[in-house]
């Protein structure tokens, strides 16, 4: 500094002189430490996320403002010219006092109570303004009423009130007519009786503007005295009609989704409730099934063998045919029901998680079927060692399915063999369990009829069976999360591929 400004020093106050050489010393550091180190750290970035890239700019930015600006204010003629300029100035402490308050605007939440948040803007804005009164409204569904939201009167919050556009300066700022009434507000709108009773001289007023609705509403202050436009007037009423206008719109979307979600609840529990009903039924029904309709089917049963033990010689060829036939078609309803009922029963049976021996199951059901044939000359192989996370009741009805479909399928087949095992496939995360035969296989074309009950592939004279196990062993799989699909060839090879859903460490 030149000797004549520091000599100048010595007549201020306290105050300005720390406050210039404050500004010296933050000068100093800023040039000399902050932004060389800045700088430095920028030019050797190689170990910075983009993240911190992107701040330190940020921060050398900020700083290079920060130096012009205490640059700029050093160069004053004089340390009482710097006094003046920064401790006596009205406008720098109105400027300042409106950056601190859109400061606060900005980063005030009100996610939880938006009345809090109409309450703060009117009592900020009235002593920003140094107004005697302040309003948020909201216009009513008529549009020719309005009913306020927030009201600083004096020195304290009044009452929410309705009151009609026609005849006051509402009107015009809804209209974008007017902004600013500086004086004699009352004597250019006489119809307005609040206004009047008020007392009011000057009214200053934003529309609150929706970017779906349009104008919704007003912000104003009103004042008993003359207010002076000036600068920042009206910006900054306008950034509290816009943060105004956000707050709205967020608290209709937050009331929307309520209404939605109560809604949507109430969907659930009627559905729920609906979907109780329609399980008590299908009980209902599987035991109806169970006990009404399988009773007289095995009554026929019995009866026709007891005509073909006792009765056979006094029968003609003819009716001995026809008993075989009745015979036979009583076994199948029979076996129908039972197939039903196990569908059904996978469908309603609560799950029971544990680690689960896949190899071993599959091993005790293979046991069964070469137990079930005298001789038999397929090559089965299995994996060892797969192990699943699952209800073991259900997927044991999994494997007799489908290990019994491939036995079945490869019964017209010469060097039969199936195989069970499992792989890793990139599309799901999850092991992907397959059980693959050389039977008779089938044209992919009618693969959607696979899974679904009753559907069949082969004719009945040439393969038994009612066309519900893959319908129930898809069942299995849903509910475990997993899915199931295959993939075949008329007479060449046949593969069913599955998962069962995300599954926990297997001990």
């Amino acid at each position: 500094m030149e000797k004549g400004n520091q000599d100048s020093q010595t007549s201020l106050p306290v105050s300005a002189k720390s406050a210039f050489k404050s500004l010296e010393l933050i000068l100093h550091n800023i040039n000399h430490q902050a932004l060389p180190a800045t700088k430095a750290l920028l030019n050797d970035n190689s170990q910075l996320t983009n993240a911190q890239k992107l701040r330190l700019t940020n921060l050398k930015e900020s700083l290079t403002q920060i130096d012009q600006l205490i640059n700029q204010t050093l160069k004053t003629n004089s340390t009482e010219e710097f006094e003046l300029n920064i401790f006596h100035d009205p406008e720098v402490g109105t400027r300042l006092q409106v950056e601190k308050v859109l400061r606060a605007l900005a980063t005030t939440t009100s996610v939880t109570d938006s009345q809090s948040f109409y309450k703060y803007c009117v009592k900020t804005l009235a002593e920003l303004y140094q107004c005697k009164f302040a309003f948020i409204g909201l216009i009513q569904p008529s549009g020719n009423r309005v009913l306020t939201h927030a009201v600083w009167a004096g020195d304290n919050y009044a009452n929410n009130f309705e009151y009609d556009l026609k005849g006051t300066p509402c009107a015009d700022i809804i209209s974008f007519e007017k902004e600013l009434i500086p004086t004699d507000a009352s004597k250019l709108y006489p119809d307005d009786e609040l206004l009047v009773n008020m007392n009011v001289d000057s009214y200053f007023g934003a529309p609150i503007i929706s970017k779906d609705k349009g104008v919704i509403g007003l912000i104003s202050v009103m004042n008993t005295k003359p207010m002076r436009p000036d600068d920042w007037s009206s910006p900054v009423l306008s950034v509290f009609a816009a943060r105004l206008a956000m707050e709205i719109e967020r608290k209709e979307i937050l009331e929307d989704l309520k209404e939605l979600n109560q809604s949507l609840e109430k969907k659930v529990a009627e559905r729920t409730e609906r979907l109780e009903f329609i399980n008590q039924e299908l009980q209902s029904f599987c035991y109806s099934v169970s006990h009404d309709l399988r009773a007289p089917v095995r009554t026929i049963k019995s009866f026709t063998n007891i005509l073909a033990e006792e009765h056979n010689d006094e029968l003609s060829v003819e009716a001995q045919q026809l008993l075989q036939r009745i015979t036979r078609a009583s076994t199948k309803v029979d076996d129908l029901i039972v197939d039903i009922l196990a569908l059904s029963n996978v469908a309603q049976t609560e799950m029971i998680y544990s680690n689960v021996k896949l190899s071993q199951l599959i091993e005790n059901e293979l046991q069964i079927l070469c137990d079930s044939e005298e001789k038999t000359d397929k090559q089965v192989t299995i994996d060892q060692d797969m192990k699943i996370w699952g209800d073991e009741r259900l997927l044991k009805i999994l494997i007799q399915n489908l290990l019994s479909n491939a036995w079945k399928y490869t019964s017209k087949t010469q060097n039969a063999r199936i195989e069970l095992g499992s792989l890793q496939n990139e599309k799901y995360d999850m092991p992907v369990f397959f059980v693959r035969d050389n039977g008779v296989g089938f044209d992919m074309a009618y693969a959607d009829k696979l899974f679904k009950p009753f559907q069949r592939l082969h004719h009945e004279n040439d393969f038994s069976g009612n066309g519900v196990g893959l319908a129930t062993v898809q069942r299995v799989i849903t509910r475990h999360g997993g899915k199931i699909w295959a993939e075949s060839e008329p007479n060449k090879e046949t593969c069913f591929y599955f998962t069962l859903g995300e599954n926990k460490a297997i001990c």
